[in-house]
């Protein structure tokens, strides 16, 4: 009978403080997923940024050896 309650809400617990802890825990949730958009978005951008950067230097090493040989 000791665990009998481990898995679930205790018969003597508030079910407006389950409820706030509730509602606490998927705003937390929420502003999680939006800090993980907000960097997916800039890794996406970051990336953008590097490919754009490198095909410019591609660029310049092609017309540098063209003009050199």
């Amino acid at each position: 009978m000791y665990c009998r309650f481990e898995s679930g809400i205790h018969p003597r617990e508030n079910i407006v403080d389950i409820v706030c802890t509730l509602k606490d825990h998927i705003e937390s949730l929420d502003d999680h997923r939006l800090l993980l958009e907000m960097v997916s978005t800039q890794l996406i951008v970051d990336e953008a940024c590097v490919s754009d950067v490198l095909r410019v230097e591609f660029t310049l090493e092609k017309t540098l050896y063209s003009v050199l040989h």
